[in-house]
């Protein structure tokens, strides 16, 4: 195959370059392969064994003489949430999404669904069992929805093609299963392994992966038929595939980091005494300036500064609670010891950052934005620094449920459930995609039914 492909590609585009200068484009082609085969979590993306080698050689050349912005080409195996991937296409002389605004057609946003379903899952009053069914239910209702928003645009020509659902549906997917296990099976049962479950869950992804590895070249032929797959429509989805799994694993660096932490302090992440267990419940101000309040939170060590730092904590508690829709308040003591101790006694940094550094800069920013009159909540500086704090909060959470190696094997999960769910786009079509994400999702869901 790559002598086959570096002789197409001197033909194609170093033809009337002399012996030497083809040789070493010959030697550019074999290299950029051998860095594909190298990866093959990223690079697969580009379905490159499954495509001729004419839409092989356009996507080399775009990435050995097209693409403007190689030094970020060259560290696409790295992660980073705050780069812009737009770059990444190939002009196919094609764009469906164009058309549909062509013609005043607004998709789907789903945005609402996971908020609405977030809430249903963190509700300590659902009964679990219903809860599951409900979760079913919403799946299969947006999934209904996305087939009708199928036919309605082939219905009036608009081919389908919104790699966006892909986005939106993974998001939604990943709410749905992290959201089940954090809340009605790790935080409000008492009867529950978490262990247990995530070894189900995890045991269920394997079986879905091989399933998909197994099965892609069937799919490529079902998709596309004679038509074949062209490096337009590849580059497109390699794209969306990029950034997606950018967002989603910056939060795999961040979890190495707090993990790594962990084991270096085992002391701030044990069991937590059962004199300084902090439950979810509502303080009077009076109680929140007691002794007792203070044992709990600071697990009677000395802690300068602790009122303002307390002060502090309390703000943010309540920014948390609108820019992140989380369920935490500032006159609760498991949330005022959780953000506190994440906040002032970790240790840990995030590229030279302290959490508190981060807290109190996005704390001025907020006030500027009050002061300026302005609606809403500003964004924190990168998004990666939000990512970091919420992922700081999680753990606390389990930490004061002693729950820590649950946390650990969660982060394993979700790196597993993260690369099955991203597969999806090296499909390259937007309703096979989401026929697999449904399927996937259905099957992950029943994974709860055992245990409740």
């Amino acid at each position: 195959m790559l002598v086959k492909l570096s002789d197409y590609y001197v033909l194609a585009y170093a033809g009337n370059m002399d012996q030497e200068s083809q040789k070493n484009e010959r030697k550019k082609v074999r290299n950029l392969i051998q860095k594909f085969k190298r990866t093959p979590d990223v690079f697969g993306g580009l379905a490159f064994d499954y495509i001729s080698v004419e839409e092989q050689a356009r996507i080399v050349h775009y990435f050995l003489e097209e693409c403007d912005q190689r030094e970020i080409i060259n560290n696409l195996t790295k992660i980073n949430v705050d780069v812009d991937y737009s770059f990444l296409e190939i002009d196919d002389q094609t764009n469906s999404n164009d058309s549909c605004s062509a013609l005043d057609y607004s998709p789907l946003y789903i945005d609402h669904d996971i908020i609405r379903i977030r809430g249903m899952i963190r509700s300590p009053l659902n009964n679990s069992r219903d809860l599951l069914e409900n979760l079913l239910d919403a799946d299969n209702q947006l999934f209904q929805d996305y087939m009708r928003e199928y036919v309605s645009c082939t219905a009036i020509g608009i081919k389908f093609d919104w790699i966006e659902y892909i986005t939106s549906y993974i998001d939604f997917i990943l709410n749905d299963i992290l959201q089940f296990l954090l809340y009605p099976i790790m935080m409000f049962s008492s009867d529950i392994d978490p262990i247990c479950v995530i070894d189900r869950l995890s045991s269920k992804c394997d079986i879905l992966m091989d399933s998909f590895d197994g099965s892609v070249v069937q799919k490529y032929e079902s998709i596309f038929a004679d038509e074949g797959l062209k490096a337009g429509r590849v580059m497109k989805y390699f794209r969306a595939f990029i950034s997606h799994r950018n967002r989603l694993f910056e939060n795999s660096d961040i979890y190495a980091i707090l993990i790594q932490e962990m084991e270096r302090y085992p002391e701030l992440f044990s069991e937590v005494p059962s004199e300084f267990k902090a439950p979810k419940i509502l303080l009077t101000e009076d109680q929140i300036n007691s002794d007792d309040f203070i044992s709990i939170v600071t697990e009677d060590k000395h802690i300068p500064n602790f009122k303002n730092k307390i002060a502090k904590v309390r703000r943010f508690i309540n920014i948390m609670q609108q820019y992140g829709n989380r369920l935490c308040y500032d006159t609760c003591l498991q949330d005022i010891k959780v953000y506190f101790r994440e906040i002032y006694l970790s240790k840990q940094t995030y590229r030279r950052q302290k959490t508190s550094k981060i807290v109190d800069n996005y704390l001025k920013l907020v006030k500027q934005f009050q002061d300026e009159n302005k609606d809403g909540l500003p964004p924190f500086q990168k998004e990666s620094q939000y990512i970091f704090v919420r992922e700081k909060i999680s753990r606390g959470y389990f930490r004061e449920k002693n729950l820590s190696s649950a946390y650990v094997a969660k982060i394993e999960l979700t790196e597993k459930l993260d690369k099955l769910l991203l597969k999806c786009y090296w499909l390259a079509d937007s309703r096979s995609a989401l026929e697999l994400l449904h399927m996937y999702n259905q099957e992950l869901l029943l994974c709860y039914e055992e245990f409740l």
